[in-house]
């Protein structure tokens, strides 16, 4: 990788315009052209939530892409947060934020080590970290001492979904979140607990974690 292009994924839009294996760019629709070749399915929402009063649609390309992978995230979630947290069950909020940031430059580990596209594997967890960005730091900013808690001791996985429902969290400009609740939930609670059964980090998971 180029130094004009990592600096351009590191602090630019450029790695939301990155492909995957499939094809597919990181950002989705934030990358217009390649959304478009990628292929485009876009469904009504079909959840009874906040959601559904948008009139908004889901990515369901995107949620295929979570799905069919979603034994290798698992796999890639618990490499983090064992390395992240080695010695609690439970990570605080400042370390799910750590995670969170990990998930979010695993793209760019891979691009610095290879010319490959990117795995869907890692794709799919940055997609999935994108809902996560700015709920978790507002989470941390708006009530003292979360950071330094066991986050899912103090906000139960059913708790957490219905403060991102309340905060209108899950809607974007022009779609919103493809995952069901059950699924949000899941991913919430894996990036908070340590999976002792995991193993050693890979490569690109131990080049962005911090």
């Amino acid at each position: 990788m180029t130094p004009a292009r990592l600096l351009s994924c590191v602090i630019g839009e450029g790695l939301l315009h990155q492909l995957d294996a499939q094809g597919r760019p990181l950002g989705e629709q934030a990358s217009p052209e390649a959304y478009a070749r990628a292929g485009v399915d876009e469904r009504a929402c079909p959840f009874q939530d906040r959601r559904a009063l948008t009139g908004k649609p889901i990515n369901m390309a995107a949620l295929r892409q979570v799905r069919q992978n979603q034994g290798a995230i698992n796999a890639l979630l618990a490499q983090i947060t064992a390395h992240i947290s080695p010695d609690t069950h439970h990570l605080s909020g400042h370390d799910v934020l750590r995670v969170n940031a990990t998930m979010h430059a695993l793209p760019i580990a891979w691009l610095c080590e290879s010319s490959a596209p990117i795995p869907v594997d890692i794709a799919a967890l940055f997609k999935l970290s994108v809902g996560f960005l700015r709920t978790i730091p507002m989470l941390l900013f708006g009530a003292p001492g979360l950071a330094d808690a066991p986050l899912l001791q103090a906000l139960a996985p059913d708790e957490f979904f219905t403060l991102l429902d309340q905060q209108e969290w899950l809607s974007g400009f022009s779609q919103v979140c493809a995952g069901s609740s059950q699924a949000i939930m899941a991913t919430y609670e894996k990036m908070s607990t340590r999976d002792p059964s995991s193993g050693v980090a890979s490569d690109a998971a131990r080049a962005t974690m911090v």
